[in-house]
Formats: structure tokens, sequence, C-alpha cells
């Protein structure tokens, strides 16, 4: 067997229903359509945290399958963006957004990379669970 990627299977099968019945049994039916250690109540939280305003500027970089975002955008009718190396996430985050109306703009990209917004046009950034990705040294060059 060859090398299997969590990250894309994990994405890949993000929208398949028995992954959702997964999900709902992990989260007494809270499902959000994430495979975190974050709760909806934690989430919650953050929104009040940030003091997410409607048609503010919102980020989420290594935003996974862009259900944190899809959540807030909807909650908060923010505007947003969600970025990822993953292309399977990407494809996932695009395909889910669109199936629940949800205005969100999704970048394939490295965080790496020059972010394509205006210096201090985002409101707000998320980064949840991801600084375990970063190499330390990438951002000090």
């Amino acid at each position: 067997m060859g090398k299997v990627s969590f990250y894309d299977v994990n994405y890949r099968n993000n929208l398949n229903p028995l992954y959702k019945d997964i999900r709902g049994d992990v989260w007494n039916n809270e499902d959000i359509g994430i495979t975190s250690f974050f709760s909806i109540n934690q989430i919650n939280k953050f929104i009040n945290w940030l003091d997410l305003k409607p048609g503010m500027l919102i980020l989420d970089a290594c935003c996974g399958n862009g259900q944190v975002i899809a959540y807030i955008t909807q909650k908060t009718n923010t505007r947003s963006y969600g970025i990822d190396i993953n292309k399977h996430s990407i494809e996932s985050a695009e395909l889910s957004a669109q199936q629940k109306k949800i205005p969100i703009k999704f970048l394939k990209m490295d965080l790496k990379e020059k972010l394509p917004f205006p210096d201090k046009s985002l409101d707000a950034i998320l980064c949840i669970e991801s600084i375990i990705h970063f190499i330390k040294d990438a951002f000090l060059s």
C-alpha cells in the first residue's frame, strides 16, 4: 500500500453522508461539517471575542473544508475568505458553500505566499488548529 494523505482522504470525503452521520454522533447532532476538537460553543466564543459584525471582512487561514468560516459567515453575515493549501479541502469547501448558498471565496494557496488583500483590509483572521503545520523558519526570512 502506498502513502495515504489523511487530509486528502478527509477532505475528499467530507460531504459523504456516512461522515456526516459519524460527526453527528460525535458532536451530539451539532455537526457543522468539521473534524475537529472545537465545538460549536467554542466557535461561538470566537465570534463574540472578535465582535464580528455584518459586512466585516474575515479570513480563515488554513480553512480546511471551510465549514468553520461557513458557519461564522452564516451566523454573522460577514464577507469571508478561506485559504488552504490542500486542493481537496478547497474543492469540498466550494461545493459545500454553493450547496448552502453561503457567499464565501475560497483560494488554494500557501500562506507563505503574499496574501491577495490590501494592507489593513481584514477585520479578523482565524487560524484554528493549524499552527502545527507551520515551519518555524517559514516566516522569519
